[in-house]
């Protein structure tokens, strides 16, 4: 059984999985109403990271979600990730570039066709793989105890 954790980058409740920290920085960001959150720019961030450092995949999008969180930068911003990259010992020059690589788009499209076809419908959303079928154990906000319930249970099965 494998799991499958669906977020946006900008999906506070996602971010809470991650401790749900706020910075100062963040507030200032948003003081104001003008920020911008675009979804699909921080897509394709996930992308760059994702090819970069496959197998680091939970770890920068955590790093991601903490740059935008606690240190108040936008998702948008190539800036955001040369630091993420930078601050995770990754080739900056290939994260930036992979982020404004038209097939990073192509990619955050078919992520997000992708968590369509899975049936989210919200963030954060956690399935169990198995086999060729997938089994929602958490949507939006989940306590661990209700998500290893339903692990037992799906295990039981």
């Amino acid at each position: 059984m494998k799991l499958v954790y669906v977020f946006d980058a900008y999906c506070g409740w996602s971010h809470g999985l991650t401790g749900a920290e706020f910075g100062e920085a963040y507030d200032r960001l948003i003081a104001d109403g003008s920020f911008v959150m675009d979804s699909e720019a921080a897509a394709r961030g996930v992308v760059a990271l994702r090819h970069v450092a496959p197998a680091r995949t939970a770890e920068t999008a955590t790093a991601l979600q903490r740059a935008f969180y606690v240190g108040g930068l936008g998702l948008s911003d190539p800036a955001t990730y040369r630091k993420v990259a930078e601050d995770s010992g990754l080739d900056a020059d290939a994260v930036v570039a992979a982020f404004e690589a038209p097939w990073a788009r192509q990619a955050a499209e078919a992520d997000f066709r992708r968590a369509a076809d899975l049936g989210v419908t919200g963030f954060p959303t956690l399935l169990a793989a198995d086999g060729d079928g997938f089994t929602p154990l958490a949507h939006g906000i989940a306590t661990t105890a209700e998500v290893e319930q339903r692990l037992s249970s799906l295990r039981a099965q």
